[in-house]
């Protein structure tokens, strides 16, 4: 990095030339082998350090007029503390602890400094002009260090570590894999949190596609070419060049997810599916896995939206008691307008494939079948048949509508919902004896359907031999 920095930066690349013995660390640049005098006068050596301001991946700036110092009181030749180097004791965090900072520095100039080798200069003449006199001191040593590896996870330099004072709180992070289980809305903003830290490994797990819809519920661009594409891929694509060690899974996390997550140290689990969230739970207790369950969940009654949104820590210690207190949703709510509301397309397909998609309704108009995964979250197939007498499939804005309501009753789920202008509208649950009745009705319309067509062929047929026996007779 300080070579880089050297060959795109000519006040830094000066410096080295000069014989400053140069590191960066942490985003500052490093000016060991600074002489000075203590208050016996007896030579001694610091270090100055700067904070590097980066325009891009290789090009810095200077733009203030302190610097720190690792290294005791400057002290002039008649034994006296320095003076007009106003600033005191502090102390910021940097990778290499050979460097240690104690105090900080401030002297401007009038006109300030344009660049990094005249702030060095100016420091050095104030700091180490009395050692330099006294003992021969000489800061220009050409001891370089070339090897820093700093922010080894980003691949830019963490500027804003550095600026805020909190690279040693950053630090505590660097030896963590967290896991996201779900891109949506509260998944994907907390993965653009995440990128930008210190955490050794990140990675995210989500089987759904990205749509229109969830560009109005997550940071970024919308790019017309990410739409359709895998969540995973799409957030993949859109923060790899920014960091190292992001791994996003095109999956869902389910009861045999668990070589998935070996190694990580901490999860967040942002599904909004009850029983999704169940089997999630079930794995991450049984790997010993801290995690932070978040959920929202809005509804509309008179008018009013209310809702409630929930972040809950689950330790290896205690999961199973706070999971016992119910705070989590392991079962869908029909009222929660949240779910109410998820979009589904259309694909037209002569052949349903052998592995459907989240959020995609499968239509074969030419073997009058639809196919669909349940929308509960339990990924089972659902087929319904199409037909006057079946379910009647139309499409209106490229937005599909399948009537009447399904009822997936032979399910664990027993999900009961109407797909409408692509919506899922979940409808109340249904007793045996409801049930037993609606098949019933079903069972009597397609007798009552087919014995009509019946009917109908026999008349056709009739009139046809009719018309035969007339032409027969001529």
């Amino acid at each position: 990095m300080l070579i880089e920095l050297a060959n795109h930066n000519d006040d830094i690349r000066r410096l080295l030339d000069k014989g400053y013995a140069l590191r960066i660390d942490s985003a500052h640049l490093v000016v060991k082998d600074i002489p000075y005098l203590d208050s016996q006068r007896a030579l001694q050596h610091g270090a100055f350090v700067a904070k590097l301001v980066f325009i891009d991946k290789v090009r810095v700036k200077q733009d203030d007029h302190q610097v720190y110092f690792a290294g005791g009181v400057p002290h002039d030749l008649n034994g006296q503390p320095v003076p007009n180097l106003a600033g005191g004791p502090t102390t910021i965090a940097l990778d290499k602890t050979d460097v240690v900072v104690q105090r900080s520095f401030s002297n401007k100039p009038k006109d300030g400094f344009a660049n990094f080798f005249d702030k060095i200069e100016h420091y050095v003449g104030l700091v180490s002009g009395p050692a330099i006199e006294q003992h021969g001191g000489d800061p220009l040593t050409f001891r370089i260090d070339k090897d820093v590896v700093s922010n080894s996870e980003f691949k830019f330099q963490d500027t804003l570590s550095s600026r805020a004072e909190i690279s040693d709180l950053a630090a505590l992070l660097k030896d963590d894999v967290v896991a996201v289980i779900g891109l949506g809305g509260t998944g994907a903003y907390l993965l653009d949190f995440l990128v930008k830290t210190t955490v050794k490994e990140i990675r995210g797990f989500d089987g759904d596609a990205y749509h229109v819809h969830n560009a109005f519920r997550s940071p970024g661009r919308l790019d017309e070419r990410d739409l359709g594409e895998g969540k995973a891929e799409v957030y993949q694509g859109r923060y790899e060049n920014f960091r190292e060690g992001l791994v996003l899974h095109q999956r869902y996390v389910d009861s045999s997810s668990a070589a998935d997550l070996q190694g990580v140290t901490f999860a967040f689990v942002c599904v909004d599916k009850g029983l999704a969230r169940a089997q999630i739970f079930d794995v991450l207790m049984e790997l010993q896995i801290p995690f932070i369950d978040v959920g929202m969940g809005l509804n509309r009654k008179q008018g009013a939206l209310a809702g409630t949104l929930r972040a809950t820590y689950y330790s290896p210690e205690n999961a199973a008691a706070v999971r016992a207190m119910q705070l989590a949703e392991m079962v869908e709510d029909p009222e929660d307008m949240y779910r109410r509301h998820v979009q589904i397309s259309v694909q037209r397909v002569t052949y349903l494939p052998k592995e459907l998609s989240p959020g995609i309704l499968y239509v074969s108009q030419e073997y009058a079948v639809a196919g669909h995964l349940c929308p509960c979250g339990c990924r089972n197939k659902v087929i319904t048949p199409l037909g006057v007498a079946e379910w009647t499939f139309s499409e209106s804005g490229g937005l599909p509508s399948l009537w009447p309501s399904i009822g997936n009753w032979q399910l664990p789920c027993r999900s009961h919902y109407v797909i409408a202008s692509g919506r899922i509208k979940w409808a109340g649950q249904w007793t045996a004896a409801q049930v037993a009745t609606g098949r019933r009705a079903e069972e009597k319309q397609r007798e009552v359907y087919y014995a009509d067509r019946g009917e109908r062929r026999r008349f056709w047929w009739r009139l046809w031999n009719f018309l035969c026996s007339l032409l027969w007779r001529r």
